[in-house]
């Protein structure tokens, strides 16, 4: 044991408001992170049913499933840098609409004739 000024003793160790104060501390961090973690986890269950309804439309694309996709005509004019001549590519876009989590999505793709 240290003596401190007079006869007052020091002892080693937390005093109670150095306890608490500390353990509020960790209950802020412990809370925001608890937060993020939630937040984190809410965005990637999101993504993950928005990355499925891409997946299905892309595999309707692909089968040339087209019965309730609109389709349009379109022709596509490729310009290249230095070549005075379009090319003119004949074809149609088809278009398929989704709703992931109350957000409007559209997929879009060329098919050439």
């Amino acid at each position: 044991m240290k003596k401190g000024f007079g006869n007052k003793t020091r002892n080693k160790g937390f005093t109670l408001v150095e306890v608490l104060i500390s353990l509020a501390i960790l209950f802020i961090i412990g809370s925001a992170l608890l937060a993020l973690f939630a937040n984190s986890y809410r965005d990637i269950e999101i993504a993950g049913k928005k990355n499925q309804e891409l997946y299905r439309i892309q595999g309707k694309l692909e089968q040339n499933n087209f019965s309730d996709i609109t389709s349009r005509e379109k022709d596509l004019i490729i310009t290249f840098p230095g070549v005075g001549v379009p090319v003119k590519v004949l074809g149609r876009i088809q278009t398929e609409n989704m709703k992931v989590q109350e957000k409007e999505l559209s997929v879009s793709v060329f098919i050439p004739d």
